[in-house]
């Protein structure tokens, strides 16, 4: 392949640089294209201290504060009951912190005895809004749920 390259003549190697040059172009487009319409919700950057994110601001950016400083726990689960989300009166609900709430199964939050009542709740809720008189957090403090599909 070596030798291929050195046999090209300059009018061969302006019009591979071209292609390049297009091809990055057309990246880039296609890169603001989807910021634009909306399809990233972030950005990563590699610098020198490393990665860094860079959370793009939207529409959604007011919902978003609303939820996280709202005074109703807020969470969102998987099918299999991961919390995929939640805000920080959830995680203070149950007596954890933020980051250890996000990623557990819910089944590891609250209280064992109550697991079939959760179980049961989370099934009610895959097909209907729903709730429950009490569930307790892994300190028997006890919640009231809400839930919907």
């Amino acid at each position: 392949m070596a030798d291929r390259k050195k046999n090209r003549s300059p009018q061969e190697l302006l019009t591979l640089s071209r292609r390049e040059l297009v091809a990055r172009l057309s990246a880039a487009e296609e890169a603001l294209r989807a910021i634009r319409s909306g399809e990233v919700d972030a950005i990563v950057v590699n610098g020198q201290g490393g990665e860094k994110v860079f959370t793009l601001q939207g529409a959604d950016h007011t919902y978003r504060v609303f939820v996280e400083r709202m005074n109703e726990g807020a969470a969102v689960l998987s099918s299999d009951h991961t919390v995929l989300h939640c805000n920080g009166r959830f995680a203070r609900f149950l007596g954890a912190g933020l980051q250890s709430v996000i990623g557990s199964s819910m089944l590891d939050l609250v209280w064992p005895d109550d697991h079939p009542k959760l179980d049961a709740l989370l099934r009610r809720a895959a097909q209907r809004n729903c709730g429950a008189r009490s569930v307790c957090n892994r300190e028997k403090a006890p919640l009231c749920p809400s839930i919907s599909p």
